[in-house]
This record gives C-alpha cells, sequence and structure tokens, in this order.
C-alpha cells in the first residue's frame, strides 16, 4: 500500500488549480443527495473544483472520514445492478470482480476501500489494468512509461521500444465510446455517457493511472441504464428441425459449469460437429493455464491454433505432447511468423496433421488465422479472447469466449461469458457441444 500512496500523493501535488475548490460548505452538499436518488448527469461539463464543492471534498485530502462512513449509513452501498450481472455472466462473477479493494484518499490518509464501501466524494487512484468500480470524474491523468513492441515485416520479429503513454481508457460497455485517452478538464460533450473526463463504472483503464472523484454508485451509475441487447450479435436463423427447449437446456447445462452463453442460437454450428478448431494467445499471464487447456484439447483432438506473444518463449514455458491420434509432436520450437493471408494459409493447413501449430505476427494475423481455417478447413472456429488487441478474431470467429474479467471492448464482443478458469474449462465447454447432437426436434 506504501507504494500506492506515493502514487496518489504524486498525483494530489500535480492537480491543476481549476481542479482544487478554492473553499469548502461547512455542511454537507444538498448535491449529494441527489447523486446517490437521482444521480448527476452534468458533472463533465463543469471544472472538478465545481464538482469537488458540489460533492463536499477536498481533493487534496479526500473525504473526511466521518462524512464518508455517514453517507455509506445513509444510502447504502456500492451495490452490483442487473446489468452487470448480465454482462459479466453471473451474480457470482459480478461479486468476484468486486471482491477488489482500490486506493481512496480519505482524511489526509490512503487506505484501501473494498468496491462495496466506496462513496459518493471518494478520492480514487486508479492505474493500468484496474476496473473502474464507480462513476469517476477525473481530476488528474498521468503518462507511464510502457515496454512495447512492434512487429517487423522485414526481419519477421517483433522489436522491443520503451515509450511515454498517456491515459487510456476502454469505455465500451458505458460510454460506448470504445477506447480512447482521458482528460482532467471540463468537456463540451452534451452526454455525459460521451464525455472524456469520466471513466465510468463498467470501464477499464488500459494505460496510464488517474485520480478522480466519485460522483455515482449502486444503481445510480450510467451503467446501470444500459440495454445489454445493444450489445448483442444479430441472431442466426436456427436451422430446421432445431427444437428450442432442447437447445434452452443445452445452454442452461453450460451455465451450470460456470460460462453464460449470451444468446443460444450461436452454439448451434457446435453442436454434433464433427471438427472444431480452436483458437487462443499465449501470454505471461496464462502459461499454466493454456498448458493443461491444449493438454485437453488434444487430448480430444480438437485442432488447435496457438498465437505466442512476443513476451514469450514457448520453449521455455510449453509442454511437449504427443498427440496419438495424429502421431506427430507439438513442435513448441517452430513458431510460424504470419504477417499475409498467404503465411496463415499454410500455417493453417498443418492443423491437420500436427497436434498444434504455434504462430506470430501483428495483431491482425490472429484474424487471418480465423478467417482460414473457416475457408481453408471449413472447419466451426472457437476463439478464447482476453485482450483488445484480440477483438477483430473474435468477431471473426464462429463462437467465442473470454472470463468476466476481461476488458470491455472484449465482453461487448464475445458470445459466451466465462468464470474463474475459463481457458482450463475451455475444452469441457467444446467436447459438450460437440456431443450435443440430439437437439433437433
Amino acid at each position: 500500500m506504501e507504494a500506492l500512496a506515493e502514487k496518489v500523493r504524486s498525483h494530489v501535488e500535480g492537480l491543476a488549480a481549476f481542479n482544487i475548490p478554492s473553499k469548502m460548505a461547512s455542511s454537507e452538499p444538498s448535491e449529494v443527495k441527489i447523486a446517490y436518488d437521482a444521480g448527476l448527469k452534468m458533472v463533465h461539463q463543469k471544472t472538478g473544483a465545481e464538482v469537488c464543492e458540489m460533492l463536499g471534498v477536498d481533493p487534496r485530502r479526500g473525504l473526511n472520514v466521518s462524512y464518508a462512513l455517514q453517507r455509506l449509513s445513509k444510502y447504502g452501498e456500492n451495490t452490483i445492478n442487473p446489468v452487470e450481472v448480465k454482462i459479466y455472466g453471473s451474480q457470482a462473477a459480478c461479486e468476484q470482480r468486486a471482491t477488489r479493494a482500490y486506493a481512496i484518499l480519505r482524511g489526509d490518509d490512503v487506505i484501501a476501500v473494498r468496491t462495496k464501501d466506496i462513496v459518493v466524494g471518494d478520492v480514487i487512484y486508479l492505474e493500468a489494468g484496474d476496473h473502474v468500480p464507480a462513476d469517476v470524474r477525473i481530476l488528474k491523468a498521468s503518462k507511464s512509461k510502457e515496454e512495447k513492441f512492434e512487429f517487423s515485416p522485414s526481419s519477421g520479429v517483433f522489436e522491443k521500444f520503451t515509450e511515454d503513454v498517456g491515459t487510456v481508457v476502454d469505455g465500451t460497455l458505458p460510454g460506448g465510446f470504445g477506447v480512447r485517452p482521458v482528460v482532467s478538464g471540463s468537456s463540451t460533450q452534451s452526454n455525459l455517457e460521451q464525455a472524456n473526463n469520466v471513466a465510468l463504472k463498467g470501464s477499464t483503464v488500459l494505460s496510464g493511472s488517474l485520480l478522480g472523484v466519485v460522483f455515482g454508485t449502486g444503481p445510480r451509475v450510467c451503467l446501470a441504464a444500459l440495454n445489454p441487447a445493444s450489445f448483442l450479435k444479430d441472431s442466426r436463423r436456427l436451422p430446421r428441425g432445431v427444437d428450442k427447449k432442447k437447445l434452452a437446456k443445452l445452454v442452461a447445462k453450460i451455465g451450470t459449469l460456470g460460462a453464460s452463453v449470451k444468446q443460444a442460437d450461436r452454439v448451434v454450428p457446435f453442436c454434433g460437429a464433427r471438427h472444431i478448431a480452436v483458437v487462443f494467445s499465449l501470454n505471461p499471464l496464462n502459461i499454466e493455464a493454456a498448458n493443461k487447456a491444449i493438454k485437453r484439447m488434444v487430448a480430444l483432438a480438437f485442432p488447435v491454433f496457438v498465437f505466442v506473444n512476443p513476451t514469450v518463449d514457448p520453449t521455455q514455458c510449453l509442454e511437449q505432447i504427443e498427440c496419438f491420434a495424429i502421431g506427430k509432436e507439438f513442435d513448441i520450437g517452430h513458431v510460424h511468423t504470419i504477417v499475409d493471408d498467404a503465411t496463415s494459409k499454410a500455417a493453417v493447413k498443418l492443423m491437420g496433421s500436427e497436434s498444434a501449430v504455434l504462430g506470430t505476427g501483428p495483431p491482425i494475423a490472429l484474424e487471418y488465422v480465423v478467417k482460414n481455417i473457416s475457408e481453408v478447413l471449413q472447419y466451426p472456429v472457437a476463439v478464447y479472447g482476453s485482450e483488445g488487441s484480440e477483438k477483430l478474431a473474435i468477431e471473426s470467429s464462429t463462437l467465442s469466449f473470454c472470463t468476466f474479467n476481461s476488458p470491455p471492448a472484449i465482453l461487448s464482443a464475445v458470445d459466451v461469458v466465462c468464470g474463474r478458469h475459463a481457458l482450463e474449462r475451455l475444452p469441457l465447454y467444446l467436447k459438450l457441444l460437440r456431443e450435443s447432437t440430439e437437439i433437433t426436434s
């Protein structure tokens, strides 16, 4: 917590004058009750100083501790709303997301506060990777140094470099504006959801860091008014003879295994399919899960394509597997470089003769792979994604999966939202679908 406290202090010291109130009310401002009862919809058009005055907080010291406790007691916790349950797949998934504690400045001290205990007026610090737990008016946004990799088509390798990146927020879910930089000044946007000086609940900080003041919690966050149907894909026409009741039972069974299917019609191409291809990315965070998943998928004779992140050496982290059905070992030392449609097709054609195929390249290469599996092998394709760069591949897939902790851009695009251990359980979900041949009348 000490390291976080230093970051908070640094952001406080860097606050611009227009975000520091010149005076503070001696009693609780009336706008606090309005924030809880009806929601504040114009905070983006006001200066940070005006917003802080409205909420009775000095951002240099944080909310008075007694005020925070009074607000929590009087207005209630920062609860989960029904829209979140729809987006993240289940009440359990929402509760797991809400267990996280955040760095909050209260009464001159930086403390860890659980999501449910965050109140209107809290001064909160967020950095890359953080899910935004409430509606926040940004008071300070800071750059950070990040290690990046850029694919060089001429050399066929990723070149590493470091650069300063600004604060970027993925607001695909609550605001619909997608991924973009944020600022701390006032906004001329008419709609709060479209403003670039707020970070709304349901967003994720992708880079940089920010200090802000909470202006909405619980049922009054913008996300609570969202229509989840706006993120559903166009329905597929069910093939003749498919029994809707049997299909609904299959989707319910998948739900008991910890995965929420948004639209039942999306799973139909996998039911009874002889071949199902699986595509996912290998990155530093999923190495253990990837090894388990690959082993299970190969044993079940699912053709597998693993897209290798440039920070990972597969020879050091992947386990050797022999597929008895194919009779050829998993060549972990051969990573195919994919730069265009032709190199993608060449790698995809090997999926019928090798236990699994490894590939790397720029983000667009993953989309090439998915499309070519469909066109060349004519297999339905399951894609498991966890990063925003995989969105195009997800949209090109037959059926897509992610975990409830994924960025909003991915959560809005996938067909199936899974709980913890999603990648490890992916073979189980696909096996169940493949064996579901009795969905017809």
